[in-house]
């Protein structure tokens, strides 16, 4: 499943403050990828989109899109069907 997130290349951080600011590419690796069922992430902060590797007991897609946007991102589309896969 591709995640198609317009905005990670202008934000390519998450947090704030002096100490706190992480690469969005690790954090919604991170975060995304410790829901259960979740099997593996790829962000490509450049193309705008994350790609998920979901099992069977994967969560509830709009909690994952809930997820990003808790981060600071929106969510412009879902492909189920990932167009490189």
């Amino acid at each position: 499943m591709r995640l198609v997130v317009p905005g990670l290349a202008e934000a390519p951080v998450v947090g704030d403050g002096c100490c706190s600011f992480f690469p969005a590419e690790d954090v919604l690796a991170e975060v995304l990828g410790a829901w259960p069922g979740v099997l593996g992430v790829e962000v490509d902060v450049e193309g705008g989109s994350i790609d998920l590797d979901l099992g069977p007991s994967s969560p509830a897609l709009e909690d994952l899109v809930a997820t990003v946007a808790d981060l600071g991102y929106q969510v412009e589309a879902v492909q189920r069907d990932r167009p490189d896969a």
